[in-house]
């Protein structure tokens, strides 16, 4: 059986850029003492995926877009 062709798209669709959440890091603290503390809400985790953005370790998209719209309202003001 053939393979499926793709969907049609539109030539005046824009692409919207993808949003920068952060590098996507896997965190293992080796230690039972050795956790991964968020800065933005203070969640700890001992194995997870954590974000890098701009060198400080987050634990989701949620605390990057949090840290984003800080930066956004320093600048404004």
């Amino acid at each position: 059986m053939a393979g499926k062709k793709p969907a049609k798209r539109s030539a005046s669709t824009t692409v919207i850029p993808k949003e920068d959440y952060g590098k996507p890091t896997l965190y293992v603290g080796l230690t039972p003492d050795a956790n991964h503390v968020c800065p933005e809400c203070g969640k700890k985790t001992k194995r997870a995926i954590i974000r890098e953005y701009k060198g400080v370790l987050l634990c989701s998209k949620n605390c990057v877009i949090k840290v984003k719209r800080k930066e956004i309202k320093t600048e404004t003001v």
